[in-house]
């Protein structure tokens, strides 16, 4: 999708929350435009809507960016698990992490957010991905 399919407000706002960012990519599905790009290790994905305002921004990176805090409370809760994968979403001025950690046998999605992880899937690595619902926990 090229800029001149985009609506002017969504580019102008892009502009002024992004300005150093080039040849970023964009789609448009319904009445959403969302711009994909990556700086500093970071790829991101944020979403406008119809009238160009921000709805949504998801930034995907490892473990480095991760704040501290939460790196630190990840790694002492999951001592023997690495961190593959970091998916941090903003809606609406809130804030919650994706956590991706895997050991040799098993992968767990974490969710954090409020101070709280919880484990939202868990599975081992060769197994195929199934509903895992009944094993969400909340660790404190």
């Amino acid at each position: 999708m090229s800029l001149n399919d985009l609506s002017t407000r969504v580019v102008r706002n892009f502009r002024r929350e992004f300005p150093k960012v080039e040849n970023e990519s964009w789609v448009r599905i319904a009445d959403d435009y969302t711009a994909n790009f990556a700086t500093a290790g970071i790829q991101w994905f944020v979403r406008y809507d119809g009238k160009g305002y921000r709805s949504c921004t998801v930034k995907v990176y490892h473990e480095q960016q991760l704040p501290v805090g939460i790196r630190e409370l990840v790694r002492k809760k999951f001592s023997n698990y690495a961190v593959e994968l970091v998916e941090e979403e903003t809606i609406n001025e809130m804030t919650y992490y994706i956590i991706h950690i895997a050991n040799e046998t098993r992968f767990k999605r974490l969710y954090f957010a409020d101070g709280s992880l919880v484990i939202i899937e868990e599975r081992f690595k060769r197994q195929a991905l199934i509903d895992t619902s009944y094993l969400v926990t909340v660790i404190k």
